[in-house]
């Protein structure tokens, strides 16, 4: 608990510092405040305390992503490298992924070598 406490005021004087030297405009709003806290940590070597999560969607018509499940008995019936190969192949469509903690990564689209040889 000692050690959470320490690293918690370490990680609020860095975003100050780093949001007192970065802000322009008027007062902060609570919702871009925190994203220009996060992001100022960021910037500053922060990095989340857990490995970052993998996502991968496909985009929807309306610009929402569509987030593949992350159940094992879906990686036993339709392995990921199987189902990006067939949204590439049969729907044609993109597929996306990002990483995850803080979302570290926007989507990007996977890579054609990524696809399993189709697409």
């Amino acid at each position: 608990m000692a050690q959470y406490e320490a690293e918690r005021a370490e990680a609020i004087e860095v975003a100050h510092k780093a949001m007192i030297s970065s802000y322009i405009g008027g007062p902060p709003k609570l919702r871009g405040d925190a994203e220009r806290m996060v992001a100022a940590l960021i910037k500053a070597g922060w990095t989340p305390p857990a490995e970052p999560a993998i996502e991968h969607a496909v985009q929807m018509s309306g610009g929402g992503m569509n987030v593949r499940a992350d159940y094992p008995e879906l990686e036993e019936v339709a392995p990921l490298a199987e189902w990006i190969g067939h949204r590439y192949s049969v729907d044609r469509t993109k597929v996306y992924r990002r990483r995850i903690v803080v979302v570290v990564d926007d989507w990007a689209e996977v890579p054609k070598e990524e696809r399993g040889g189709r697409g």
